[in-house]
């Protein structure tokens, strides 16, 4: 929900039409494909650097798997979601992938998604976004559990971001 939301309520892009790569086959991949799928991509394909972890979650989901090694260009949204993110490391992908991408995301947040960031957008991506906002949208949609009504997440972002 975090993620959906931040992409396009914050980031203003619509998903549905879109195509969508996800670099990653652990957890957090696993979730945001269900709520991405209700949002009508054109196409998802998920990319892993252990190809079989991939192509169970393709099956799951009936989405796409490619291995990482062979994902090509065409991508509005690219998410990072792999734990490689977490120290910095970047996915064995070509910067070529980011050529006419829309939108390049980091599902962690922070210092740790800025090699990841910083890359896409060196290699062409028109927009960078980390996780801070799917974080928040997911806090964001925990209350509106508990309250009822779901508050606006901008200015808690920009206030963490500005801490």
């Amino acid at each position: 929900i975090g993620l959906a939301n931040d992409i396009t309520q914050v980031k203003n892009i619509a998903i549905e039409g879109k195509t969508i790569l996800l670099l990653g086959a652990g957890g957090a991949v696993r979730g945001v494909i269900p709520v991405l799928k209700e949002h009508r991509p054109a196409r998802i394909v998920v990319a892993n650097r252990t190809h079989a972890k991939a192509e169970e979650l393709a099956r799951l989901f009936g989405i796409e798997a490619v291995p990482m090694a062979d994902v090509n260009g065409g991508f509005d949204i690219i998410i990072n979601g792999t734990s490689g993110g977490l120290s910095g490391q970047l996915p064995a992908v070509s910067p070529e992938i980011f050529l006419g991408c829309r939108l390049a995301y980091d599902m962690v947040y922070g210092e740790a998604a800025k090699p990841f960031l910083d890359f896409a957008r060196q290699s062409g991506a028109k927009q960078t976004a980390d996780g801070l906002g799917m974080l928040v949208g997911q806090a964001a949609a925990s209350y509106a559990l508990w309250r009822g009504f779901t508050p606006d997440i901008r200015p808690v972002i920009e206030y963490m971001k500005a801490m």
